[in-house]
């Protein structure tokens, strides 16, 4: 189920020029709002579905304070605010015309669009450091009150030889599932600081660490960068990754390989 309203006509100061935030001008905001598996087409109350009437209220509420330059920001703050007031809305879409930009060029519309979702995320950590244990419920505890994730699971913990060097003392693994919509780069940022904040000192590959938390899947994403790689380059060949993972969600894609969590394990343990 699709909510949509089209050209909410909202008079705000959004600009990067001087009379633009002094005597502002109108602006034509477009939403929809896709609601999750929870809506019922035979339901016929409000509290079930999205009041548009009340999203209409929170978007002109919004426009007509904020004091931003660009229609860009405007945009990703309306969709984060939706998608944290509402539980059933599982994707936005929000598109802010500028029709009266100050552009030097004949045209009909100027406008932008943010598009998020909740996505599912699954997350390795693991610890060969102190009170090993302590650290992944710390780690855990502080993605749990993270601003834009929500239905945080975790496996087990499970014991594991050290990989890559075989002179670590055991570690302690877990899988965290969760859905949000931090872009992958931003939860990567996320899960870096976490793991400064918990002591972690990256001086050598394969090193002791007091927690380690690495990306394994992002929804169905394949990314590719000099900092970031989803699906992880070796989950594959990670028990401690794969054991814990079947766990909680058995059936978790690998868009690259195309197989199931539970296939990966099997073709591991046959090899």
């Amino acid at each position: 189920m699709d909510i949509n309203i089209r050209g909410l006509r909202v008079y705000s100061h959004i600009g990067v020029f001087e009379e633009e935030k002094r005597d502002g001008q109108e602006f034509l905001v477009d939403i929809t709002c896709t609601l999750n598996d929870e809506y019922s087409y035979d339901t016929d109350e409000l509290n079930r579905t999205v009041n548009y009437g009340g999203v209409c209220d929170m978007v002109i509420d919004y426009i007509e304070s904020v004091r931003c330059d660009l229609i860009e920001t405007a945009a990703e703050e309306i969709a984060t605010m939706l998608l944290q007031s509402y539980d059933i809305i599982d994707e936005v879409t929000v598109e802010i015309h500028k029709p009266n930009a100050p552009v030097d060029a004949d045209f009909e519309d100027i406008s932008c669009v943010c598009h998020k979702k909740w996505e599912k995320v699954y997350l390795s950590l693991g610890s060969n450091m102190g009170d090993r244990d302590s650290y992944l419920d710390d780690a855990i505890d502080d993605i749990k009150v993270l601003e834009k994730v929500r239905n945080v699971k975790t496996s087990s913990i499970y014991t594991t030889e050290p990989y890559g060097r075989e002179d670590l003392d055991e570690f302690r693994n877990l899988v965290c599932e969760l859905e949000t919509f931090y872009t992958p780069m931003e939860l990567l940022d996320v899960c870096l600081d976490i793991e400064v904040a918990h002591d972690r000192v990256r001086e050598e590959k394969w090193g002791p660490r007091t927690i380690d938390i690495d990306i394994i899947l992002f929804g169905d994403k394949i990314i590719n960068t000099s900092v970031l790689t989803i699906p992880h380059i070796d989950m594959h060949n990670r028990e401690f990754v794969l054991e814990p993972l079947c766990e909680i969600a058995r059936n978790a894609y690998h868009p690259l390989y195309n197989k199931r969590a539970y296939e990966l394990l099997e073709d591991l343990s046959g090899r």
